[in-house]
């Protein structure tokens, strides 16, 4: 048991502090499981495996569609 009171949120609830501007892009969290987390700061190898992985995506895509690094994903 936590010792203060916590609340977890659904996804719905996530993307709704993020429309209203409670969180931001400049937040360095997401929502795993329903609880808000800080993100595990990102290591050279992953970010040159992304970067690798967005380029080709890009390259498959039709004109005009964009692939982003800030991604959401539902597990």
């Amino acid at each position: 048991m936590l010792p203060i009171p916590v609340h977890r949120f659904t996804v719905a609830q996530y993307h709704r502090t993020i429309a209203t501007g409670v969180l931001t892009e400049n937040d360095r969290v997401e929502l795993l499981e329903g609880w808000i987390v800080d993100k595990m700061p990102q290591q050279p190898d992953h970010a040159g495996t992304i970067s690798i992985l967005l380029a080709r995506l890009q390259a498959k895509h039709p004109q005009g569609m964009d692939c982003s690094r800030a991604v959401s994903h539902r597990v």
